[in-house]
């Protein structure tokens, strides 16, 4: 029979005769007074039996180890066994005949160890002070179950994503039964645009030599409305190149727009010289785009790859009338903003070479997270404006990132740096359009700030991000990110930098990523959430894109 005592602690063994003893010895009657002395001596016997378990838990834990003994003494006993007498040698002894067969006559059998006394058994010894670990496990009491509950969401989600096989469902409705065709839904969601929602269609193999064909539609978020069509040749003109093809237009009703530099925020209504004064005030503007992409890939050297891309756009502006204080007409001049009033129209042709030895540390890791290598780009590009486009500009820049594998790749530090600057032929700047200029912030670039905070004609970013292991389907990120924009190369220092930090978890197979989600702050205390289908460390997709 256990023992409650009156804080609820269950009680057993010895300590449970002394309370029961206690509390069955007091008389029930139906008097205050000796029903509330009952109940006072029920309370001290009650938190006696605390003070009791409290000192059972705060003595050390006796470890037995294997008695270090000399030539001459005896092998210690454990508990609950007495020590080997001249029987026990006895028996152990083999028979003189088997000592000579074995050459073991020699042997000292008097004194060898018994069975349980052998070596290579593992023994706990004691490791100091044991009932000090309640200071720790106090301090942290509260910090861990704060991130446990955090945490919750997260693991209810894998559990059900593993309980109900969720990735094969998936596949099972969305996909053929070779999975080479699919159409399925998308949803995604950024701090400040919201949600857009839309649906992809994906052919895997088209014409039997891995050709693959895209098509995305999709409404909400930063788009008020996106189409898309891409191809990839797959095997199909030779295995060594690789072309892409991509037509695509969008409707974008809520581009952001800080000014141009590094300038301190101000006050709406300025009409603030856009080149000449970096003050920034958060406007917004409506942006329509048509593009047509073409890139071919092709293997160099081992992990040293050249890429050639071109694309022509053509893309017109407007301001917002339904927002005064967030009008980009009315915070700036738009005859500072290069290409505002005339539309672009442009040509950009780009050169990069690649190296990439960016990989997994063991084949037990997923696909979808590199765990150690290199990854090495260098790139130059031209573009140049048709009509009333007055773009003439060279675009350059370096990105770098390396991978480190701290724990047989569950446990993985990633390191990069990236610079980005761009020059106009003259050494001004009024030939750039404004939409063309470097530019940080957002859900991958300089995270925990406005997207598209800071731009001018260089900009420099350096990231850290800590990656861990929380199963075969999700990984744990810890990052901090570190930029700013530049106006000249010479004007590069570590001086008025602009930090990012969070954290997050990234989705994945094991062969392929899926979602990063993910919340970001900054020195200020403002808030991001995001949620992508991308990696955070993949290149900026720079030709068509700006």
């Amino acid at each position: 029979m256990a023992v409650v005592g009156s804080d609820g602690v269950v009680i057993s063994g010895p300590m449970r005769d002394y309370c029961a003893g206690h509390l069955s010895g007091f008389p029930h009657t139906g008097g205050q007074t000796r029903a509330n002395s009952v109940k006072s001596r029920a309370r001290r016997t009650g938190w006696l039996c605390i003070a009791w378990v409290l000192v059972l838990f705060a003595i050390p834990r006796v470890t037995y180890a294997q008695d270090k003994t000399g030539a001459g003494d005896e092998p210690a006993s454990r508990p609950g066994q007495s020590k080997p007498g001249v029987a026990d040698r006895a028996r152990m002894a083999p028979d003189p005949a088997e000592q000579s067969a074995l050459g073991q006559a020699d042997v000292d059998w008097d004194r060898a160890p018994l069975a349980t006394e052998a070596g290579g058994i593992a023994r706990a010894e004691e490791r100091g002070p044991i009932w000090l670990l309640w200071i720790p496990r106090v301090v942290f009491f509260v910090p861990r179950w704060a991130l446990f509950i955090a945490a919750s969401p997260v693991r209810l989600s894998a559990y059900l994503y593993e309980r109900y096989q969720l990735r094969d469902r998936f596949d099972q409705i969305f996909f053929n039964v070779d999975g080479t065709f699919g159409i399925f839904p998308v949803a995604f969601f950024e701090t400040g645009f919201g949600l857009n929602v839309g649906l992809r269609v994906v052919h895997k193999d088209l014409f039997g030599k891995a050709e693959g064909l895209r098509l995305r539609a999709g409404y909400g978020g930063r788009f008020q409305q996106i189409y898309a069509v891409s191809f990839n040749s797959g095997d199909r003109l030779s295995e060594r190149i690789e072309l892409d093809v991509e037509v695509r237009y969008e409707i974008r009703p809520r581009e952001p727009f800080f000014g141009i530099g590094n300038g301190d925020e101000g006050q709406p209504g300025t009409m603030i010289d856009a080149i000449n004064d970096d003050t920034a005030v958060k406007s917004l503007f409506r942006q329509r785009v048509a593009r047509f992409m073409v890139g071919a890939k092709t293997p160099l050297v081992g992990d040293l790859s050249a890429v050639l891309s071109s694309a022509f756009m053509y893309r017109e502006f407007e301001d917002r009338d339904d927002s005064d204080t967030e009008n980009i007409a009315a915070n700036y001049d738009p005859t500072t903003l290069v290409g505002f009033q005339e539309g672009l129209s442009n040509l950009y042709a780009e050169i990069e070479l690649r190296y990439d030895s960016r990989r997994r540390s063991t084949p037990f890791q997923t696909e979808a997270v590199f765990a150690r290598g290199w990854l090495l780009s260098g790139y130059a590009g031209y573009q140049i404006g048709f009509g009333d486009d007055p773009s003439e500009f060279m675009r350059y820049g370096a990105h770098v990132q390396h991978y480190f594998d701290l724990y047989r790749g569950s446990r993985i530090l990633a390191l990069r740096f990236l610079l980005e600057g761009i020059r106009g032929t003259d050494g001004q700047i009024d030939t750039i359009p404004f939409v063309d200029l470097p530019r940080l912030g957002g859900a991958q670039f300089l995270r925990g700030h406005d997207p598209d905070r800071y731009r001018d004609r260089i900009v420099a970013l350096a990231s850290a991000e800590y990656v861990y292991d929380l199963g075969p389907w999700a990984s744990g990120v810890l990052f901090v990110d570190v930029g700013r924009p530049y106006r000249r190369i010479r004007d590069i220092a570590p001086e008025d930098l602009h930090i990012g930090f969070g954290g997050g978890v990234q989705f994945h197979t094991t062969g392929s990523f899926l979602l990063r989600t993910h919340v970001a702050s900054n020195r200020d205390g403002d808030i991001f959430v995001n949620f992508s289908f991308d990696p955070a460390y993949q290149q900026r997709a720079r030709v068509g894109r700006y």
